[in-house]
């Protein structure tokens, strides 16, 4: 059975396979003239933010290297000043930093659920 960290990490995870699919293909001057999809990577990057307020402390302490208090930032950001974001800092956050968080949470993933089959073994 997985945990509340493990859920809410493999629901970061698809958002963050939800932006890869959205900008496959593009560019920064394609992306940055296409408002639907600017639009929503960036409401999928918020969203990624939300999740990652609910992770627990532990579980973002133990990961360290992930920049959890910039991605709760940047979803602050986008929900409070939404008109003052800039295009090209959601092209970079998706087009840089999504595949890089992809990564580590992943890695994380896989850290908690064998950690949690090895516990289940006992």
């Amino acid at each position: 059975m997985r945990n509340k960290d493990s859920i809410i990490l493999m629901k970061m995870i698809n958002y963050c396979k939800d932006v890869a699919f959205l900008i496959e293909g593009s560019d920064y001057e394609e992306f940055i003239g296409n408002i639907m999809r600017n639009r929503a990577c960036t409401q999928t990057v918020a969203q990624i933010g939300e999740l990652s307020k609910s992770l627990t402390e532990s579980l973002k302490e133990k990961h360290s290297d992930v920049p959890w208090k910039g991605i709760r930032n940047l979803r602050n950001f986008i929900s409070h000043e939404y008109e003052k974001i800039e295009r090209k800092t959601i092209w970079d956050v998706v087009a840089e930093s999504i595949p890089q968080l992809l990564e580590q949470l992943e890695a994380i993933l896989k850290d908690l659920d064998n950690n949690t089959n090895i516990k289940g073994d006992n």
